[in-house]
């Protein structure tokens, strides 16, 4: 099947292909996300995180804070 320009169907493949990058990036942002968070609940049930790189001390109230 030959495929014109300024056809439907070419304009239509060039909304399917622009659309699909849009979607392509959501999902890999997803799958990132997805994949560092069951790291980090794996390594700190074998307790191979060490978690006192995400405390920090807000200087505000001077307290320390922690991120669980």
């Amino acid at each position: 099947m030959k495929v014109e320009a300024g056809t439907p169907v070419a304009m239509a493949y060039a909304m399917i292909f622009g659309i699909d990058a849009l979607l392509d990036m959501g999902r890999t942002a997803c799958n990132v996300t997805g994949d560092l968070t069951v790291t980090c609940i794996v390594a700190k049930s074998e307790n191979e995180m060490d978690i006192s790189d995400l405390q920090k001390e807000d200087k505000s109230v001077g307290q320390l804070v922690e991120f669980t």
